[in-house]
């Protein structure tokens, strides 16, 4: 019984160790500065989100300097590297304020999109993991569609394999496509309005694939009534927007001032999700089941223990695979917590104490949108401290938050936070969260997994100051001693320990530091050849060179 118990006990420890060394945290490498070159970057302007290239196994971050000119950098899972030569070549652009990158699966690259300062006009370059291609005429055909008011977010349609590029112009909306090569604009590029007047063109959410219905659905506000929200949808090959195409929006009286956020979909209700926030301060919704949108009797998102929503401080709906449900999370009115609620895909849910608890932060100033760690199943959120402007995070497990009670994120060398990506990067190939934030005019990172502190530098002692040796005899009536008197004098090096004697290969003595400095070994053969090497030892078990006492 004895034994099963202590095997038990052993097995246990075995366990907790295990899990503690799986346990992810967040740490600052020892220079976690993002190399940005010579030119310097927009002051106190937020890095972009890294774009993660599958066929090199890198992440990409894209900006524009001061020059308005677009550089780039690289992390391999281990630490960012730039070339000697940063600049994205802008082809037959000269200049640009901002750039949109996205991944094509299809063709294995990035697609950067920017557009230019002057011309207004809508230009591209491709990277593959080593260089960027950037055409002589790399300017992305408008067709019926005059100078950009702004471009949207691109986004790749799975069904077409191509990347979709939609913008507006004048209160219209057009669109452009990306094989892998070269981009096609028809003749006629306008998206179809159905019952919308125009669009506001101060608010344009981003386009979201609907894998149930295997479409884009691009959503945007009426230019002539804001509170009216309206939609088309993509098949891969032309938009359409039959019928009469304004989202319903239940007990809201609509969107107040704009307020509109990004649509997302939800693989486990197989619907689109779209959240607004009204003139009533409260959050509202309206689902796509593929077909047609719908907005119950009931459509406000529950507040649970939040006394209201924090103007426009709210995220955008997120996946969480782990439990099969959407989660939301706001600000306050106070501005000081953050709150969060569920959709099951069929109700919103905000349970009884549903504020995120802030560990070691005193408040908050900015919180962005949560972001699902699918390494160790969980959306992280992260903020901005209230009064120390630095970084704070708390998990998600799909049941509850925790926060851990130091929850700041190490800033390395960073002293501290202008602004921060959102969402941040993240490296399936090393299961790697990357946040990465401006101070003002740097880059910085922190990595967010399972850290394995770096091995010590191998320091190797000092060797002893001299190793000597003599023979003495020693007769007792007819037996005599040969015996080998070995001396030394001790290391100049304070990080020694003790010192090692072997004759032979074969360690034979082992002298503290302190000394003595001697050995006498006895009984020697004089006809055998005997070889006695000294070295010195620190701490770490490092030896130092040997010195080396041979006897014939």
């Amino acid at each position: 019984m004895t034994f099963i118990r202590s095997a038990l006990l052993a097995l246990c420890c075995l366990v907790s160790i295990q899990n503690f060394a799986s346990v992810p945290v967040w740490y600052a490498p020892t220079d976690n500065i993002i190399p940005t070159g010579s030119q310097a970057l927009q002051s106190g302007s937020a890095p972009t989100t890294p774009i993660y290239l599958a066929s090199s196994n890198q992440l990409v971050l894209i900006w524009s300097a001061t020059n308005h000119h677009l550089y780039y950098a690289t992390y391999d899972g281990t630490s960012w590297s730039a070339p000697a030569d940063q600049a994205i070549p802008l082809g037959a652009s000269t200049s640009t304020y901002y750039a949109i990158p996205i991944y094509d699966p299809s063709s294995e690259q990035i697609v950067l999109i920017w557009q230019d300062i002057s011309n207004k006009n809508l230009y591209y370059s491709t990277y593959n993991g080593t260089t960027w291609s950037t055409p002589d005429d790399n300017a992305i055909p408008l067709e019926a569609s005059g100078a950009p008011t702004y471009p949207n977010n691109p986004i790749y349609d799975p069904s077409s394999e191509q990347v979709v590029l939609v913008w507006n112009t004048n209160t219209l909306l057009y669109y452009s496509t990306f094989d892998g090569t070269s981009w096609t604009t028809p003749a006629s590029n306008q998206l179809p309005l159905g019952a919308s007047t125009g669009i506001d063109n101060d608010t344009l959410p981003s386009v979201v694939y609907d894998a149930s219905s295997e479409q884009l659905v691009q959503i945007w506000l009426d230019s002539g009534d804001f509170s009216n929200m309206y939609y088309a949808t993509y098949d891969g090959t032309s938009w359409s927007a039959s019928g009469s195409n304004q989202i319903p929006t239940g007990d809201s009286t609509g969107p107040y001032s704009e307020s509109i956020g990004n649509p997302m979909y939800d693989p486990a209700s197989e619907q689109v999700i779209i959240v607004w926030y009204d003139t009533d301060n409260l959050l509202y919704y309206a689902s796509y089941n593929g077909t047609t949108w719908a907005a119950p009797g009931g459509n406000q998102i529950p507040l649970g223990s939040s006394s209201g929503i924090g103007s426009y401080s709210y995220s955008d709906p997120v996946s969480d695979p782990s439990s099969s449900q959407v989660v939301i999370t706001w600000q306050d009115s106070s501005l000081s917590a953050i709150f969060y609620a569920t959709y099951n895909g069929t109700t919103w849910t905000a349970p009884d104490g549903n504020q995120i608890p802030l560990g070691s932060s005193s408040g908050t100033y900015t919180a962005k949108d949560p972001f699902f760690d699918s390494a160790f199943d969980q959306l992280l959120q992260m903020w901005q401290d209230s009064a120390t402007q630095k970084l704070y995070y708390a998990a998600y497990d799909g049941s509850s938050w925790s926060a851990p009670s130091d929850n700041m994120i190490p800033l390395g060398v960073a002293t501290g936070v202008s602004g921060f990506s959102t969402p941040p990067g993240y490296d399936p190939s090393t299961s790697q969260v990357i946040e990465l934030w401006s101070d003002p005019a740097t880059y910085y990172y922190a990595v967010y997994g399972i850290y394995t502190p770096p091995n010590p530098p191998v320091v190797t002692p000092a060797a002893p100051a001299s190793f000597s040796g003599r023979v003495t005899n020693t007769n007792f009536l007819t037996q005599t001693n040969r015996i080998y008197r070995l001396f030394w004098t001790p290391a100049n090096d304070s990080t020694v320990v003790r010192y090692l004697l072997r004759r032979n290969g074969f360690l034979i003595y082992t002298g503290p530091a302190g000394g003595p400095y001697n050995y006498s070994d006895n009984n020697r053969n004089k006809k055998v050849t005997d070889v006695y090497t000294l070295t010195s030892q620190n701490q770490n078990g490092v030896e130092s060179t040997a010195l080396t006492v041979t006897f014939r």
